[in-house]
């Protein structure tokens, strides 16, 4: 019988570091001596992952638990088996990396009734946003971009935004000027004849630009005092815009009375001598019309519907004695006013 007197395996391995911070992850090198090891069994305690091996120099193992971690290695050779266990210390790491830096800035005009869109341009990478705008609508926000928050009162308002990631946070606030808009009021709504001209005038307190819209009738574009004289009954609107961009509007209507001009003249001469020798329907403003003239036995002597045609005298070419006639006229105006 032969007896071996060789000495078994002898184990040992070799750490990177001896601390690291929880959740990282590390390799392992065995560095154990004997003849022929065939057999490695790593233990890397109940917080790793994985928690145990049997590779040779296993890799990527991650510590998700805090504190001082036995790291055990058995490896056996052909004469027999060795283990040895050296200490891991896995801290609690502060993160590494910095916190935001915050800065923002707003577009759009700063009037009352007016809505603002403010941008976030802070640094580091920020994960989180918190608005307040005092006296706005809506009062906060913690989207990155907030859109339309309007201000309804002129005044001084605090806006501030809050930004933060893994690493901190800062806060950071500005003063948002609303401006007032500026005064306007204009004089008088009023009612005019076809043909007629009504004066307008602009009252403010306020250094601006004027305009008025629409044109139509007007004398003047952008005069504190104009003169119009519409076709058609209109709305006037006058603007005034200061010199923040604020614009403010007033309006005024100008109604016309088509009717004091509609009518047919009491009489007329159709002897030829061309002066008054057609009875015409007088007046402006006539959309479409019916015109009919009769004789003093009811019978229709005449119709138009068109203003521009009047009535001769004749009946079917035919002159007719002078006399008394009868006529109608039904109406509709271009302002929609139905007359007869």
């Amino acid at each position: 019988e032969v007896i071996s007197c060789a000495s078994g395996p002898t184990a040992q391995f070799s750490l990177p570091t001896d601390t690291i911070c929880v959740g990282d992850c590390i390799n392992f090198q065995d560095n154990s001596i004997g003849n022929n090891i065939s057999a490695w069994s790593w233990d890397f305690g109940s917080g790793a992952l994985p928690s145990t091996s049997n590779e040779a120099n296993p890799n990527n193992i991650c510590f998700n638990t805090s504190g001082n971690v036995l790291i055990s290695l058995t490896v056996t050779d052909e004469n027999g088996t060795d283990n040895v266990t050296q200490v891991l210390t896995v801290e609690d790491c502060p993160p590494s990396g910095n916190p935001p830096t915050a800065s923002f800035s707003f577009s759009g005009l700063t009037c009352v009734g007016e809505c603002i869109d403010f941008v976030d341009n802070s640094f580091n990478n920020p994960t989180s946003w918190e608005w307040t705008f005092d006296g706005a609508s809506p009062s906060s926000s913690n989207s990155q971009n907030p859109q339309n928050i309007c201000f309804n009162a002129p005044g001084n308002y605090n806006v501030s935004l809050t930004v933060s990631n893994d690493f901190g946070s800062q806060t950071i606030n500005d003063i948002v000027t609303i401006t007032p808009l500026p005064s306007i009021t204009v004089f008088a709504d009023t009612t005019i004849a076809l043909g007629g001209t009504a004066t307008l005038e602009v009252f403010t307190t306020s250094v601006g630009n004027l305009s008025w819209n629409p044109l139509d009738g007007l004398d003047c574009s952008d005069c504190a005092i104009v003169d119009a004289s519409p076709d058609l009954p209109t709305m006037y609107i006058a603007t005034i815009t200061d010199a923040n961009g604020c614009s403010n509007s007033d309006s005024v209507f100008v109604n016309i009375d088509f009717q004091e001009n509609i009518g047919v003249p009491s009489a007329f001469s159709p002897n030829g001598d061309n002066f008054n020798d057609v009875l015409f329907v007088k007046g402006e403003g006539i959309q479409t019309m019916v015109f009919r003239i009769f004789n003093r036995y009811g019978q229709l002597v005449f119709s138009s519907t068109d203003q521009s045609v009047g009535w001769d005298g004749k009946m079917n070419g035919t002159p007719l004695n002078q006399g008394v006639f009868a006529y109608t006229l039904e109406y509709t105006l271009f302002n929609g006013l139905i007359g007869s």
